[in-house]
């Protein structure tokens, strides 16, 4: 399947990155301090798949998968920041919006990702594919929001420590037998939604 994006500026960026970059904000180390929500997605067993799926397949498997992670995030207003292989960095705004209500948001495009993966595997069993989880971490926190790189190449994108509890938060998620983990932080926020 095809991923056609209605706005073609904004194929490789969202639209508050894309934003950013056409405001002529391109300098290395432009960053703001924003509170956002954090997505950290990740398919379980990808490296296992794509050893056993023949080459030409791979890019098509990974693109099925993405389609179906992405679409309830994006819907929902969240923004992809990044891809990471078989996984994904994403974030929901907290600037000058409730952050329960945020949160509330965040948490049903998480779960609605599963459940497209989930759908996604039951036709790929059909057809006798290989199938993988989604494991989702919500993490609420500050993040540095901006152009980070090299004099020549930059990314933009978030960094910071909550981007980095929500990665150790996702490799939870198979230990511990669940698709969405959430943090303490994204839970005391979520509790008033």
């Amino acid at each position: 399947m095809a991923f056609a994006p209605v706005n073609h500026q904004e194929s490789y960026v969202g639209p508050d990155a894309r934003r950013h970059i056409m405001a002529g904000e391109i300098r290395r180390g432009a960053v703001d301090v924003i509170r956002a929500v954090i997505i950290y997605a990740d398919l379980r067993d990808f490296t296992k798949t794509t050893d056993t799926a023949p080459q030409d397949q791979i890019v098509d498997i990974l693109d099925d998968y993405y389609e179906a992670m992405i679409g309830p995030i994006v819907d929902r207003g969240g923004e992809i920041l990044k891809f990471m292989g078989d996984g994904l960095l994403a974030t929901f705004n907290l600037t000058g919006q409730p952050r329960e209500s945020v949160c509330g948001v965040a948490l049903v495009a998480a779960t609605e990702s599963v459940n497209a993966v989930r759908a996604l595997n039951l036709r790929r069993k059909e057809e006798l594919k290989p199938v993988m989880d989604l494991d989702i971490a919500l993490h609420l926190g500050d993040v540095l929001h901006g152009n980070v790189g090299a004099r020549d190449r930059l990314d933009f994108t978030v960094i910071g420590p909550a981007v980095n509890e929500a990665s150790r938060i996702e490799a939870i998620c198979r230990k511990v037998g669940r698709n969405i983990l959430i943090s303490e932080a994204f839970a005391t926020a979520a509790t008033d939604c």
